[in-house]
């Protein structure tokens, strides 16, 4: 991590490696072997910038940014006694796609008598609106098949859903 002052403007950068394996000796899950926990991100990266226009007004901006969590997803499936059943291999055997949001926040100050004071909040979380992945489930609706998997339907095709668009939020505190 690394962090620094300029004048009113002051940020910090981290960035995190790490690994989180899982194991059940006993091959209750995965056959005993080693798989990837659900939240294990390898890369992690969170960037913060702020900046004071004076003594009634402030503005941040945070960054967010990790490689996608581990799922299962079956890829195959097949029928043993006329029941449908999927194959999975091995557990969390998919990547999803990376989460990055960016996230802004404006403060306006009101000094009130006493050294009381209002504080105004607007804020913006993923202010781009980035559809982060929650959860992937198997589809069979033509609209999100590509060209070459309408051809070819021996393929799966996930349907990538996220919970969380651009929110915007209003606030005021009042600190007596």
């Amino acid at each position: 991590m690394a962090n620094k002052t300029f004048g009113n403007t002051s940020g910090w950068l981290g960035y995190t490696l790490s690994w989180s394996n899982r194991q059940f000796p006993n091959g209750e899950i995965n056959r005993g072997r080693v798989y990837p926990a659900k939240y294990d991100n390898r890369h992690k990266i969170n960037a913060v910038v702020m900046h004071k226009f004076g003594k009634r007004f402030d503005a941040s901006a945070s960054w967010v940014y990790s490689t996608g969590n581990w799922t299962t997803l079956a890829m195959q499936k097949y029928v043993e006694n006329g029941e449908e059943k999927e194959y999975i291999d091995r557990r969390n055997n998919f990547k999803m796609p990376a989460y990055h949001r960016l996230d802004l926040s404006f403060n306006y100050y009101r000094y009130k008598k006493k050294g009381r004071l209002g504080i105004w909040n607007l804020s913006i979380y993923n202010a781009y609106s980035q559809h982060n992945s929650f959860l992937l489930v198997p589809t069979t609706e033509a609209e999100f098949f590509t060209p070459e998997e309408k051809a070819d339907r021996s393929k799966p095709v996930f349907k990538s859903l996220s919970i969380f668009p651009i929110i915007p939020s209003f606030s005021y505190t009042y600190k007596f």
